[in-house]
Protein backbone atom coordinates (compact mmCIF):
# COMPACT_ATOMS: atom_id res chain seq x y z
CA UNK A 1 0.00 0.00 0.00
CA UNK A 2 2.95 2.01 -1.09
CA UNK A 3 0.23 5.14 -1.93
CA UNK A 4 2.77 7.80 -0.54
CA UNK A 5 5.60 6.78 -2.37
CA UNK A 6 2.92 6.81 -5.57
CA UNK A 7 1.87 10.27 -4.81
CA UNK A 8 3.23 12.91 -6.92
CA UNK A 9 6.28 11.78 -8.12
CA UNK A 10 7.69 15.13 -9.63
CA UNK A 11 5.93 18.31 -8.31
CA UNK A 12 5.60 16.84 -4.14
CA UNK A 13 7.61 14.12 -3.42
CA UNK A 14 6.53 11.36 -0.59
CA UNK A 15 4.43 14.70 0.88
CA UNK A 16 2.06 13.60 3.50
CA UNK A 17 2.58 15.98 6.32
CA UNK A 18 1.67 16.95 10.03
CA UNK A 19 1.80 19.01 12.30
CA UNK A 20 3.93 18.20 16.01
CA UNK A 21 6.30 16.06 14.43
CA UNK A 22 7.09 18.92 12.02
CA UNK A 23 7.02 21.62 14.59
CA UNK A 24 9.23 19.37 16.71
CA UNK A 25 12.08 18.87 13.56
CA UNK A 26 11.97 22.60 12.65
CA UNK A 27 12.16 23.51 16.69
CA UNK A 28 14.75 20.93 16.66
CA UNK A 29 16.57 22.50 13.84
CA UNK A 30 16.68 25.96 14.64
CA UNK A 31 18.87 25.04 17.55
CA UNK A 32 22.51 25.28 17.63
CA UNK A 33 22.50 21.66 19.50
CA UNK A 34 20.24 19.87 17.41
CA UNK A 35 23.34 18.27 14.89
CA UNK A 36 26.27 16.21 15.85
CA UNK A 37 29.41 14.99 13.59
CA UNK A 38 30.23 11.84 13.55
CA UNK A 39 33.69 11.66 11.62
CA UNK A 40 34.80 8.04 10.37
CA UNK A 41 38.02 6.40 10.62
CA UNK A 42 39.71 8.39 7.49
CA UNK A 43 37.90 11.79 8.27
CA UNK A 44 39.75 14.81 8.20
CA UNK A 45 40.26 15.19 11.89
CA UNK A 46 41.55 12.09 12.63
CA UNK A 47 44.38 12.24 10.06
CA UNK A 48 44.98 15.15 11.36
CA UNK A 49 45.08 14.29 15.05
CA UNK A 50 47.31 11.18 13.80
CA UNK A 51 49.52 13.66 12.03
CA UNK A 52 50.38 15.70 14.78
CA UNK A 53 51.16 12.55 17.22
CA UNK A 54 53.43 10.96 14.73
CA UNK A 55 55.32 14.60 14.75
CA UNK A 56 55.35 14.84 18.44
CA UNK A 57 56.83 11.68 19.10
CA UNK A 58 59.34 12.29 16.24
CA UNK A 59 60.40 15.28 18.18
CA UNK A 60 60.73 14.11 21.17
CA UNK A 61 63.40 11.40 19.89
CA UNK A 62 65.27 14.43 18.50
CA UNK A 63 65.35 16.37 21.49
CA UNK A 64 68.47 14.46 23.01
CA UNK A 65 70.51 14.53 19.74
CA UNK A 66 69.51 18.56 19.75
CA UNK A 67 70.68 19.19 23.31
CA UNK A 68 73.72 17.18 22.84
CA UNK A 69 74.67 18.99 19.90
CA UNK A 70 74.42 22.40 21.77
CA UNK A 71 76.29 21.43 24.49
CA UNK A 72 78.85 20.79 22.18
CA UNK A 73 79.27 24.38 20.70
CA UNK A 74 79.22 26.61 23.88
CA UNK A 75 81.47 24.57 25.01
CA UNK A 76 85.46 22.97 24.46
CA UNK A 77 85.49 20.72 27.16
CA UNK A 78 82.73 17.98 26.73
CA UNK A 79 82.84 15.92 29.92
CA UNK A 80 80.90 12.36 29.52
CA UNK A 81 78.02 12.25 31.64
CA UNK A 82 77.53 9.47 34.33
CA UNK A 83 74.72 6.56 33.79
CA UNK A 84 72.44 8.44 36.50
CA UNK A 85 72.50 11.75 34.83
CA UNK A 86 72.18 10.11 31.34
CA UNK A 87 69.29 7.83 32.72
CA UNK A 88 67.58 11.06 34.35
CA UNK A 89 68.37 12.67 30.95
CA UNK A 90 66.47 10.41 28.83
CA UNK A 91 63.57 9.38 31.48
CA UNK A 92 62.88 13.80 31.16
CA UNK A 93 63.50 13.73 27.30
CA UNK A 94 61.24 10.64 26.56
CA UNK A 95 58.39 11.84 28.68
CA UNK A 96 56.25 14.27 26.17
CA UNK A 97 54.25 17.50 27.62
CA UNK A 98 50.69 18.15 27.76
CA UNK A 99 51.25 21.05 25.46
CA UNK A 100 52.97 18.58 22.92
CA UNK A 101 50.63 15.16 23.08
CA UNK A 102 47.29 16.51 24.03
CA UNK A 103 44.86 16.43 21.14
CA UNK A 104 42.62 19.41 20.38
CA UNK A 105 38.56 18.33 21.96
CA UNK A 106 36.17 17.90 19.90
CA UNK A 107 32.75 19.32 20.40
CA UNK A 108 30.02 16.70 19.93
CA UNK A 109 27.92 19.87 18.94
CA UNK A 110 28.54 22.66 16.74
CA UNK A 111 26.82 25.33 15.28
CA UNK A 112 27.94 24.18 11.93
CA UNK A 113 29.52 22.03 9.88
CA UNK A 114 33.60 22.19 9.65
CA UNK A 115 35.26 22.71 6.32
CA UNK A 116 35.22 19.68 4.42
CA UNK A 117 38.24 18.69 2.22
CA UNK A 118 36.67 15.33 0.70
CA UNK A 119 32.85 14.67 0.61
CA UNK A 120 33.47 11.47 1.41
CA UNK A 121 35.18 12.05 5.08
CA UNK A 122 32.55 12.76 6.98
CA UNK A 123 28.67 11.77 8.36
CA UNK A 124 26.09 14.22 9.11
CA UNK A 125 23.35 13.18 10.72
CA UNK A 126 20.04 15.42 12.30
CA UNK A 127 19.16 14.73 15.84
CA UNK A 128 16.57 12.29 14.92
CA UNK A 129 19.50 10.25 13.80
CA UNK A 130 19.05 10.52 9.84
CA UNK A 131 21.94 10.56 7.26
CA UNK A 132 21.70 14.49 6.57
CA UNK A 133 23.25 16.60 3.43
CA UNK A 134 26.05 18.65 4.94
CA UNK A 135 24.07 22.04 2.91
CA UNK A 136 21.85 20.77 6.23
CA UNK A 137 23.50 23.28 8.65
CA UNK A 138 23.88 26.53 5.94
CA UNK A 139 23.17 29.84 7.63
CA UNK A 140 20.58 31.71 6.25
CA UNK A 141 22.11 35.32 4.55
CA UNK A 142 20.60 38.33 2.95
CA UNK A 143 18.43 37.46 0.04
CA UNK A 144 18.72 39.19 -3.18
CA UNK A 145 16.88 42.70 -3.54
CA UNK A 146 14.27 41.02 -6.39
CA UNK A 147 13.22 37.24 -5.38
CA UNK A 148 10.84 34.80 -6.93
CA UNK A 149 7.21 35.34 -6.21
CA UNK A 150 6.85 31.73 -4.25
CA UNK A 151 9.95 33.09 -1.55
CA UNK A 152 8.62 33.48 1.46
CA UNK A 153 5.93 31.23 1.31
CA UNK A 154 4.30 28.31 3.68
CA UNK A 155 1.75 25.80 1.96
CA UNK A 156 0.12 23.71 3.95
CA UNK A 157 -1.81 20.66 2.66
CA UNK A 158 -4.42 18.01 3.36
CA UNK A 159 -3.69 14.59 1.88
CA UNK A 160 -6.55 12.33 1.32
CA UNK A 161 -6.75 8.56 -0.21
CA UNK A 162 -10.00 8.12 -1.97
CA UNK A 163 -12.41 9.39 1.17
CA UNK A 164 -9.55 9.00 3.47
CA UNK A 165 -7.89 11.79 5.14
CA UNK A 166 -4.01 10.18 5.64
CA UNK A 167 -2.36 13.32 6.60
CA UNK A 168 -0.93 16.60 5.93
CA UNK A 169 2.28 18.10 4.36
CA UNK A 170 4.02 21.05 4.22
CA UNK A 171 6.10 22.77 1.82
CA UNK A 172 8.11 26.38 2.95
CA UNK A 173 10.31 28.50 0.77
CA UNK A 174 11.03 31.04 2.71
CA UNK A 175 15.20 30.81 3.27
CA UNK A 176 18.10 31.57 1.34
CA UNK A 177 21.24 30.22 2.45
CA UNK A 178 24.87 30.63 1.17
CA UNK A 179 27.18 26.97 1.52
CA UNK A 180 30.89 25.98 -0.27
CA UNK A 181 30.87 29.77 -1.77
CA UNK A 182 27.38 29.61 -3.13
CA UNK A 183 23.98 30.99 -2.74
CA UNK A 184 20.39 29.28 -3.17
CA UNK A 185 17.19 29.24 -2.27
CA UNK A 186 16.09 26.54 0.65
CA UNK A 187 13.37 24.44 -0.29
CA UNK A 188 11.74 22.10 2.21
CA UNK A 189 8.66 19.48 2.22
CA UNK A 190 7.69 17.52 5.10
CA UNK A 191 5.41 14.57 5.57
CA UNK A 192 3.74 12.86 8.35
CA UNK A 193 0.26 10.25 8.50
CA UNK A 194 -1.86 10.74 10.64
CA UNK A 195 -1.84 8.48 13.98
CA UNK A 196 -4.70 6.76 12.09
CA UNK A 197 -2.99 5.46 9.41
CA UNK A 198 0.45 5.26 11.23
CA UNK A 199 -0.91 1.52 12.33
CA UNK A 200 -1.01 0.60 8.99
CA UNK A 201 1.45 2.68 7.15
CA UNK A 202 3.52 5.36 9.44
CA UNK A 203 4.76 7.95 6.91
CA UNK A 204 7.66 10.29 8.01
CA UNK A 205 9.35 11.85 5.21
CA UNK A 206 11.96 15.04 4.95
CA UNK A 207 12.83 16.57 1.54
CA UNK A 208 15.03 19.56 0.97
CA UNK A 209 16.44 21.03 -2.29
CA UNK A 210 18.56 23.54 -2.88
CA UNK A 211 18.05 25.85 -6.27
CA UNK A 212 20.45 28.49 -7.77
CA UNK A 213 19.85 31.81 -6.72
CA UNK A 214 18.82 32.42 -10.42
CA UNK A 215 16.42 30.27 -10.30
CA UNK A 216 17.82 28.52 -13.56
CA UNK A 217 18.74 24.85 -11.77
CA UNK A 218 19.16 22.56 -9.00
CA UNK A 219 22.20 22.96 -7.05
CA UNK A 220 21.57 19.41 -4.84
CA UNK A 221 19.01 17.58 -2.63
CA UNK A 222 18.39 15.38 0.45
CA UNK A 223 15.67 12.88 1.00
CA UNK A 224 15.22 11.48 3.97
CA UNK A 225 12.24 8.82 3.62
CA UNK A 226 10.90 6.76 5.99
CA UNK A 227 7.47 4.88 5.06
CA UNK A 228 6.14 1.64 7.24
CA UNK A 229 9.20 -0.50 6.97
CA UNK A 230 10.95 1.41 4.09
CA UNK A 231 13.42 4.33 4.72
CA UNK A 232 15.84 5.79 2.56
CA UNK A 233 18.41 8.69 3.41
CA UNK A 234 20.13 9.70 0.81
CA UNK A 235 21.96 13.64 -0.69
CA UNK A 236 24.07 14.76 -3.33
CA UNK A 237 25.66 18.07 -5.00
CA UNK A 238 25.72 18.72 -8.82
CA UNK A 239 28.94 19.57 -9.72
CA UNK A 240 28.04 21.82 -13.15
CA UNK A 241 31.87 22.01 -13.59
CA UNK A 242 32.32 18.27 -14.79
CA UNK A 243 28.65 17.56 -15.01
CA UNK A 244 29.26 14.92 -12.24
CA UNK A 245 27.29 14.16 -8.95
CA UNK A 246 27.83 11.19 -6.36
CA UNK A 247 25.05 9.89 -4.59
CA UNK A 248 25.75 9.68 -0.47
CA UNK A 249 23.25 7.27 1.12
CA UNK A 250 22.91 4.19 3.50
CA UNK A 251 22.64 0.61 2.37
CA UNK A 252 20.50 -1.99 4.46
CA UNK A 253 23.03 -2.73 6.99
CA UNK A 254 23.34 1.33 7.63
CA UNK A 255 26.64 1.35 6.47
CA UNK A 256 27.52 4.59 4.05
CA UNK A 257 27.79 4.23 0.11
CA UNK A 258 29.29 6.66 -2.52
CA UNK A 259 28.13 6.30 -6.04
CA UNK A 260 29.26 8.25 -8.53
CA UNK A 261 27.20 9.18 -11.41
CA UNK A 262 27.45 11.79 -14.49
CA UNK A 263 24.78 13.67 -16.34
CA UNK A 264 24.40 15.47 -19.63
CA UNK A 265 23.32 19.40 -20.08
CA UNK A 266 24.08 22.72 -18.63
CA UNK A 267 21.16 22.63 -16.26
CA UNK A 268 19.27 20.03 -14.42
CA UNK A 269 16.62 20.11 -11.93
CA UNK A 270 15.43 17.32 -8.96
CA UNK A 271 11.82 16.62 -7.36
CA UNK A 272 11.22 19.26 -5.26
CA UNK A 273 13.08 21.64 -7.58
CA UNK A 274 11.14 21.44 -10.39
CA UNK A 275 7.90 22.55 -8.99
CA UNK A 276 9.19 25.73 -8.14
CA UNK A 277 11.16 25.93 -11.70
CA UNK A 278 7.80 25.37 -13.18
CA UNK A 279 6.18 28.32 -10.80
CA UNK A 280 8.93 30.60 -12.03
CA UNK A 281 8.12 30.13 -16.47
CA UNK A 282 5.41 31.34 -18.30
CA UNK A 283 2.92 29.21 -18.78
CA UNK A 284 0.58 30.08 -21.91
CA UNK A 285 -2.97 28.25 -22.69
CA UNK A 286 -2.18 24.93 -24.66
CA UNK A 287 1.82 25.63 -24.23
CA UNK A 288 4.67 23.43 -23.16
CA UNK A 289 7.72 23.40 -20.64
CA UNK A 290 10.99 21.23 -20.97
CA UNK A 291 13.28 20.33 -18.61
CA UNK A 292 15.30 17.76 -17.52
CA UNK A 293 14.96 15.80 -14.16
CA UNK A 294 17.42 13.71 -11.82
CA UNK A 295 16.70 11.57 -8.98
CA UNK A 296 18.13 8.73 -7.90
CA UNK A 297 21.20 8.65 -10.37
CA UNK A 298 18.43 8.87 -13.09
CA UNK A 299 18.28 11.59 -15.88
CA UNK A 300 15.01 12.13 -17.91
CA UNK A 301 13.61 14.53 -19.79
CA UNK A 302 9.96 16.48 -18.64
CA UNK A 303 7.24 18.24 -20.64
CA UNK A 304 4.85 20.10 -18.69
CA UNK A 305 1.56 20.66 -20.73
CA UNK A 306 -0.39 23.59 -19.65
CA UNK A 307 -4.21 22.33 -20.40
CA UNK A 308 -6.53 24.94 -19.78
CA UNK A 309 -8.03 27.29 -16.94
CA UNK A 310 -10.67 26.30 -13.91
CA UNK A 311 -11.77 27.23 -11.00
CA UNK A 312 -11.32 25.41 -8.00
CA UNK A 313 -12.41 25.47 -4.42
CA UNK A 314 -10.47 24.40 -1.09
CA UNK A 315 -10.00 24.94 2.26
CA UNK A 316 -7.90 27.92 1.71
CA UNK A 317 -10.39 29.51 -0.38
CA UNK A 318 -11.82 30.03 -3.99
CA UNK A 319 -9.22 30.36 -6.88
CA UNK A 320 -9.06 30.69 -10.64
CA UNK A 321 -6.02 27.85 -11.69
CA UNK A 322 -3.96 26.98 -14.55
CA UNK A 323 -3.89 23.04 -15.10
CA UNK A 324 -1.15 21.73 -16.50
CA UNK A 325 0.19 18.07 -16.31
CA UNK A 326 3.83 16.91 -16.54
CA UNK A 327 4.84 14.38 -19.15
CA UNK A 328 7.68 12.19 -19.98
CA UNK A 329 8.67 11.56 -23.74
CA UNK A 330 5.55 12.55 -24.86
CA UNK A 331 3.68 9.60 -22.65
CA UNK A 332 1.99 10.59 -19.34
CA UNK A 333 3.74 9.79 -15.70
CA UNK A 334 1.40 6.92 -15.13
CA UNK A 335 0.98 5.72 -18.64
CA UNK A 336 1.51 2.08 -18.20
CA UNK A 337 -1.31 2.05 -15.64
CA UNK A 338 -3.55 4.51 -17.55
CA UNK A 339 -2.87 7.10 -15.02
CA UNK A 340 -1.76 11.11 -15.43
CA UNK A 341 -1.00 13.52 -12.50
CA UNK A 342 -2.54 16.86 -12.48
CA UNK A 343 -1.50 19.86 -11.03
CA UNK A 344 -3.91 23.22 -10.38
CA UNK A 345 -1.71 26.31 -9.90
CA UNK A 346 -3.33 29.79 -9.14
CA UNK A 347 -3.45 31.95 -12.33
CA UNK A 348 -1.74 35.24 -11.00
CA UNK A 349 2.27 35.67 -10.51
CA UNK A 350 2.64 33.49 -7.60
CA UNK A 351 1.21 30.34 -9.57
CA UNK A 352 0.83 28.76 -6.35
CA UNK A 353 0.10 24.97 -5.98
CA UNK A 354 -3.83 24.69 -5.00
CA UNK A 355 -4.74 21.23 -6.16
CA UNK A 356 -3.30 18.23 -7.07
CA UNK A 357 -4.38 14.77 -8.29
CA UNK A 358 -3.09 11.51 -9.07
CA UNK A 359 -5.19 7.77 -10.01
CA UNK A 360 -3.26 5.29 -8.02
CA UNK A 361 -3.92 1.52 -8.79
CA UNK A 362 -6.72 1.60 -5.27
CA UNK A 363 -8.18 4.87 -5.60
CA UNK A 364 -6.65 8.04 -5.85
CA UNK A 365 -4.73 10.56 -3.59
CA UNK A 366 -5.35 14.23 -3.59
CA UNK A 367 -4.00 16.95 -1.99
CA UNK A 368 -5.81 20.23 -1.29
CA UNK A 369 -4.76 23.87 -0.17
CA UNK A 370 -5.67 24.35 3.56
CA UNK A 371 -3.18 27.17 4.72
CA UNK A 372 -1.18 29.28 3.04
CA UNK A 373 1.11 32.59 4.36
CA UNK A 374 3.61 34.71 3.06
CA UNK A 375 6.30 37.11 4.43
Amino acid sequence: MRFIALFLPIFLLNACGGSSWLKQHTTDKEKTVQTQIIQTEDSVQVKQDKEATKAAEEQIKEEPKQTENTSVKETSVVTKPTKEETKTTQSVSQTPSKTETKAEPKNEAKEEAPAKVNENDQIFLTKENRLAHPWYYAKETTPPQETPKWFGEELKFDISWSFVTAGKAQLNSSKFVEADGKKMYLLEAYAQSYPVIDTVFKVRDINMSWIAEDVSRSTGYWQSVKEGSYARDEWLIFNYDTNTYTIHKKDKKGRLEHKPHTFEGSAVVDMLSSLYFVRNQELPLKGEVYFDIVNRGDQYPLKVRVLGKEKVKVKAGKFDCILVEPMISGEGIFVSKGKSLKVWLTDDEYKMPVKMAVEVFIGSVKAELTEYSRK
